[in-house]
């Protein structure tokens, strides 16, 4: 599986050209960064990856599911439970991949 490119556009380019990157993003799997002043502030990327990334934090959500209950001698309440992922903790975070970048001009 290859890594796709990332591409960065100002959110003004985007808005000018938003039927060109909603293109872009549907028929060539293409991921892009907005920025604002020179910062990134979003990312759009396909359905497809938004799915996987969504499945991704589900397992983690799990994963952290089970070791607080192994942590708790096998038994945990609902509301520690919840507290713990959705409360007062922030839910673990998943590893982020450097990936090339490269400026747009379209």
């Amino acid at each position: 599986m290859t890594t796709p490119e990332i591409t960065r556009i100002s959110t003004s380019n985007a808005r000018g050209n938003l039927a060109l990157v909603i293109d872009s993003i549907r028929m060539d799997d293409e991921r892009i960064i907005l920025t604002q002043h020179g910062r990134d502030v979003a990312a759009l990327i396909p359905v497809e990856d938004l799915t996987l990334l969504e499945e991704l934090e589900d397992r983690a959500d799990v994963a952290e599911i089970r070791r607080r209950i192994k942590a708790s001698s096998g038994s945990i309440t609902l509301n520690q439970l919840e507290k713990g992922l959705g409360g007062k903790e922030k839910k673990p975070k998943l590893a982020r991949r450097s990936r090339p970048t490269k400026i747009a001009a379209k």
